[in-house]
């Protein structure tokens, strides 16, 4: 497996996925509907590329992570719009090639991916660095008394913000698609069974994160019985 098939469809739903993702990433910035948002990024993808429940899984997993990193006032959280919409584009095309290693495979593309959150955490501070001086500029051009007054164009930060989302977006994705299978071909036995081991650790690890940011003392202790009774049930149903 040092490769994967991609055929004619398969290239054109990629090509769909990634537009659609890009623009749907520009609702951090412009619209601020909440579209941005993993859980919402990572099944429509999953739907233009014929597999909802795989991304609506890698959706969940990475709103888990970083629920609790929101943009209040000056605060740029991780980009996990792009984690999210990156991590579906490479695991997708990659499950429906090699079907018996589906867990090792979204867990390690997870894994694979994550730090793009902070690197586009990086990024966005630049760009608003820029959109600022954008509007410093445009206040001393209406506070000179020569008149001279150039309106600035609206459309240039969208243009500059979908022009980062879509090159993040894609250049991880090619790199991903090409060297993650024989990365995955290079892990020894072990590697891989902690990567299967991972794929049910890591919504675990983000409830845990979402349990943090609760200020409620019984939560803690509310999960923990609905999880107790949710176990039991799910194994005396399998028993019967």
């Amino acid at each position: 497996m040092d490769t994967i098939a991609i055929d004619t469809i398969v290239f054109n739903r990629l090509v769909w996925a990634t537009l659609a993702a890009t623009i749907l990433c520009l609702d951090r910035i412009v619209f601020q509907t909440m579209l941005s948002r993993p859980i919402v990024i990572a099944p429509i993808i999953g739907l233009i590329l014929g597999n909802v429940l795989t991304g609506l899984f890698v959706g969940a997993v990475i709103e888990l992570f970083w629920c609790n990193k929101a943009p209040l006032g000056t605060y740029l959280p991780p980009n996990d719009s792009i984690v999210a919409a990156v991590s579906t584009l490479t695991v997708i095309p990659m499950v429906q090639n090699m079907p018996r290693i589906h867990q090792e495979m979204i867990a390690l593309c997870i894994l694979f991916y994550l730090p793009l959150g902070f690197l586009g955490q990086k990024l966005e501070a630049q760009i608003a660095r820029f959109n600022e001086g954008l509007s410093e500029k445009a206040l001393k051009q209406i506070e000179s008394t020569d008149g001279s007054f150039e309106p600035p164009t609206p459309t240039l930060p969208i243009m500059v913000y979908f022009l980062y989302t879509f090159s993040m977006i894609t250049l991880p994705l090619i790199f991903g698609l090409i060297y993650i299978p024989p990365f995955y071909d290079a892990l020894p036995q072990a590697a891989e069974r902690a990567l299967f081991y991972s794929y049910y650790a890591l919504p675990l690890i983000g409830v845990a994160a979402v349990l943090t940011t609760t200020q409620h003392r019984k939560t803690l202790l509310y999960f923990s019985t609905v999880f107790l009774i949710s176990v039991l049930t799910l194994e005396i149903l399998r028993k019967t």
